[in-house]
């Protein structure tokens, strides 16, 4: 994710995590859950830290406005924690 908006990345990266397949997300949900990290996204707007509103653009695709499920499309992995 890139923005000039930090709220906005961080929202876009954090709905990109909620879209993937359950069995590729459930350890990194569980670990943003138990450390509140989507109320911290909350906070920041009530800060006025920047919008939680954005869009996704493929730029490898022609700028093609893309949705979260569109971003994370065959992702073949798992998030393994690094000990911190």
């Amino acid at each position: 994710m890139a923005s000039l908006d930090i709220l906005a990345a961080d929202q876009a990266c954090g709905d990109c995590v909620y879209a993937l397949p359950e069995e590729s997300r459930h350890d990194l949900v569980e670990r943003m859950e138990s450390r509140y990290s989507m109320r911290q996204l909350t906070y920041m707007k009530e800060m006025g830290m920047g919008n939680d509103r954005y869009q996704l653009i493929d730029i490898d695709n022609g700028d093609k406005v893309i949705t979260a499920a569109e971003a994370v499309k065959g992702f073949k992995g798992t998030w393994v924690p690094d000990g911190n």
